[in-house]
């Protein structure tokens, strides 16, 4: 039989390790731009495959497969009206063309004016650090259904 101060030992030796093990693992991803613009166009091409209806649905699951690390699909119409947002789903069906960020750009009618595909940058409090960080979002506008992904970026 162990003595009680080696089953101690041994104990925080394994909690130890674990920690060490599984600390990579709990901390949470950033995604790059690039990633941001890839996931659009992987979401676009879903819009072209399935039909608006079929991907606003898709987009707005909260365990959809364009949910990635910090990385989403949202979408708006030409009015600046949310038709998705799976992080934030209170948001869909409200107008927010009015919407700025700290600086003053409005960012939700610089995405209406996005006619084909393109970046907006604008700066936005960022989720984990609750500091404004320069952020840009990859829009697509497929036809009026305006979707887009965005990530935030080292200036």
């Amino acid at each position: 039989m162990f003595p009680v101060n080696k089953i101690k030992h041994i104990f925080v030796m394994f909690a130890l390790f674990m920690g060490v093990v599984t600390l990579p693992f709990a901390v949470h991803a950033e995604a790059t731009p690039e990633q941001a613009m890839e996931m659009a166009k992987k979401a676009a091409q879903f819009v072209q495959d399935h039909g608006t209806e079929a991907a606003t649905a898709e987009f707005n699951k909260a365990e959809s497969e364009f949910i990635f690390d910090d990385l989403y699909v949202f979408v708006i119409d030409g009015d600046g009206v949310f038709l998705a947002h799976p992080i934030k789903p209170a948001l869909v069906g409200k107008n927010m063309i009015d919407m700025k960020d700290v600086d003053g750009t409005p960012l939700i009618k610089l995405f209406t004016e996005v006619e084909s595909e393109g970046w907006v940058e604008y700066k936005w409090p960022h989720p984990e650090t609750k500091r404004v960080a320069p952020k840009k979002s990859y829009i697509v506008n497929i036809d009026g259904y305006i979707l887009g992904v965005g990530a935030y970026y080292e200036e």
